[in-house]
């Protein structure tokens, strides 16, 4: 088993399912976290990227759905 060394990531990716939308960015504008906003159209998911104190990559995919209604659009580059 490697162990990691200082500066190394712990995580390479991590994903969540979540509901609610509206709520969760609102938290997160609130508690002015970062985040950016994906928007994969094939697989009906809006996800939310964030990058966590240790600097892993998480996201948190919510139903399409919920973004079309409430207007969420892809974060620009």
């Amino acid at each position: 088993r490697l162990e990691p060394t200082a500066g190394d990531l712990r995580l390479q990716h991590f994903a969540f399912a979540a509901r609610d939308l509206g709520s969760f960015l609102e938290r997160f504008s609130a508690l002015e976290v970062p985040y950016r906003v994906g928007i994969l159209d094939d697989f009906e998911i809006c996800q939310v990227n964030v990058t966590d104190p240790d600097g892993n990559h998480l996201h948190i995919d919510f139903p399409l759905a919920e973004a079309r209604r409430l207007g969420v659009e892809r974060t620009p580059r």
